[in-house]
């Protein structure tokens, strides 16, 4: 099965490259669509597909467009800096890390659908309710006198 790799664009500039395989309905520039995020569902709109959304993925290490090592970034490494010295930590068993290996499909977070007019309707009240929530933890940093700004708030999809 064909894998489209796409670039999806959301609120601020913050961007991921995510799968979406069904080949026979790939997806367009700035359609709406739902992803994978690492608490649940997120909203965001595709911003590059295909060819250019790999050539600019093609920097990370996380997935097989862009990794060396097909075991690389998808935990069979262990980076000591993550750790706090004082803690060992030792690096999985070959076979650990063999079974721990997936498919290219599998590699990246995935678009789970494409967005409807609901899905557009629940985002837009998101963004207005993000104002409130900004307005009352500003209120909150006020009342306890704390030495901090909020600069922005923002729901995940599903909240």
């Amino acid at each position: 099965m064909t894998v489209q790799t796409v670039e999806v664009r959301f609120k601020g500039n913050r961007r991921g490259f995510f799968d979406w395989a069904v080949p026979t309905a790939p997806l367009r520039m700035n359609e709406p669509v739902l992803v994978e995020a690492e608490r649940g569902l997120d909203f965001g709109r595709v911003n590059a597909v295909g060819d250019a959304a790999a050539a600019k993925c093609g920097g990370c290490s996380s997935c097989e467009v862009g990794a060396k090592d097909p075991l690389e970034g998808r935990g069979s490494k262990v980076e000591e800096s993550a750790a706090p010295a004082d803690i060992a930590i030792a690096a999985p068993a070959p076979a650990v890390a063999a079974q721990e290996a997936k498919p290219v499909a599998d590699a990246r977070a995935r678009v789970v659908r494409r967005a409807g007019p609901r899905d557009s309707a629940q985002h837009e009240e998101l963004r207005r309710a993000e104002d409130d929530v900004r307005r009352q933890a500003t209120e909150r940093v006020t009342q306890h006198k704390l030495a901090m700004r909020i600069s922005d708030a923002e729901w995940q999809w599903d909240k």
